[in-house]
């Protein structure tokens, strides 16, 4: 098994630089792939960039994955796989986009990936099964249940929801109120035409409305809704900023019905495939804590007397944040 340390940063003369260290473990761990060990050879790799990462410190980690990871040949293995490769190319323009999350779902773009024999299948093979995908997919679930909740709070037929960035709206899928018509309005809006015409394709039976909007409209007031009773977004605060971030909490607080639940998600610090998303997904996430979700609250929780409820799925890896307005 290839465990090495990285060398610090700052060692004394004559220390290899930490740049030719990761480039000499690259290359051992290439040789992993070489021999066919493709998935010891990711769960090597997976750990190295972690520890490059620790080593190298938040000033100077981009850099040493820009320069010394991302130049390294094992990259042309990596990217054999569709899904790593997919959201370093981001070909909407963002990371994380919708057709991404259908990979990590099984669905849509998924029925393309490669052979699970070929080197692109195994690395897929794995990739997909991360603690951080395992996450996402478990993230459906979770906003799924919280759709039928809503609906059985309201009773059949009442509820009206929100989703804001909401990609392909996947968790449509799991629904049961939403599949039996059980809701009396579902609001889908996203700033990618191209997830808002695969909403209407697949959801438009359903009675789910698209809307094109951003986050700069709806903080800007050029997108306004009424009395919700869900207002969620599963994956968009892991790209806010604290201050953008506290501004679309106050607006869609604002969306909200008395007795209405808003509910965001947001990675935590303790993603296990930090490294690797970093640097060969360049899929970079703002991480935090629960506390730090809570913490994006806190004007409007004062100012409404509010009880925000924080929880995490069963690995730490999302973690969830929820108020309720009162009635």
């Amino acid at each position: 098994m290839l465990e090495r340390s990285v060398a610090p940063l700052h060692e004394g003369r004559g220390a290899p630089r930490i740049e030719d260290a990761v480039r000499n473990e690259l290359t051992a761990i290439r040789s992993e792939f070489d021999s066919g060990n493709v998935l010891d050879g990711m769960r090597i790799l997976s750990s190295a960039l972690n520890r490059f990462r620790a080593a190298a410190g938040a000033a100077d980690w981009p850099a040493l994955a820009g320069d010394a990871v991302l130049k390294h040949d094992i990259s042309e293995v990596i990217w054999t796989c569709p899904l790593t490769s997919r959201s370093f190319s981001k070909p909407r323009g963002y990371a994380g986009d919708a057709e991404l999350l259908d990979h990590i779902y099984g669905l849509g773009a998924a029925n393309l990936a490669p052979h699970p024999a070929t080197l692109g299948g195994r690395i897929y093979f794995y990739t997909v099964n991360t603690p951080a995908c395992q996450a996402v997919r478990r993230r459906r679930e979770i906003i799924a249940a919280e759709i039928d909740r809503c609906a059985a709070r309201t009773g059949a037929g009442r509820a009206n929801l929100l989703s804001i960035a909401c990609g392909h709206l996947r968790e449509a899928l799991l629904s049961h109120a939403l599949n039996e018509r059980a809701i009396a309005r579902f609001v889908a809006v996203d700033q990618d035409e191209d997830s808002l015409s695969e909403i209407a394709r697949c959801y438009a039976d359903l009675g789910v409305e698209t809307m094109k909007g951003s986050v700069r409209n709806i903080i800007g007031r050029k997108l306004v809704f009424a009395d919700m009773d869900l207002v969620y977004a599963a994956g968009l605060f892991d790209y806010l900023i604290e201050p953008v971030a506290m501004r679309l909490i106050e607006r869609m607080f604002s969306f909200l019905r008395p007795g209405g639940r808003l509910l965001i998600a947001n990675f935590t610090p303790v993603v296990p495939d930090i490294g690797y998303m970093e640097t060969f997904m360049d899929w970079k996430l703002i991480f935090r804590t629960g506390e730090e979700l809570r913490a994006l609250f806190k004007p409007l929780a004062e100012r409404e007397n509010l009880l925000v409820d924080i929880f995490e799925d069963e690995a730490g890896v999302i973690a969830y944040a929820a108020v309720e307005k009162r009635s």
